[in-house]
């Protein structure tokens, strides 16, 4: 996961944890959730792998998980990503 993070976003990580995995039928995919801690800031984009990548406050985060955000849209409940996304929000 650490080499992935930096060649995709330029990222450095540090401790990684997995957290749990979420099958998808369609079209045959498992995702596999991880929290990890940055060890730096900087995001440079490969524009081969990833179309955006950026930092989010959490209160940006906590607006999007309210529904009042537009430019934010957070996955819905039953999704590994949203369960992701409020554990790093009330570890806050």
């Amino acid at each position: 996961m650490r080499r992935e993070v930096h060649e995709e976003a330029g990222i450095m990580i540090g401790g990684v944890s997995y957290v749990g995995s979420q099958p998808w039928p369609f079209p045959s995919n498992l995702m596999l959730g991880f929290i990890a801690q940055a060890l730096s800031e900087e995001i440079v984009v490969d524009q081969t792998e990833l179309e955006d990548a950026r930092w989010f406050t959490r209160r940006e985060v906590a607006r999007a998980m309210d529904g009042e955000s537009e430019a934010l849209m957070v996955p819905p409940r039953l999704a590994l990503a949203h369960h992701l996304i409020k554990r790093w929000l009330d570890a806050g």
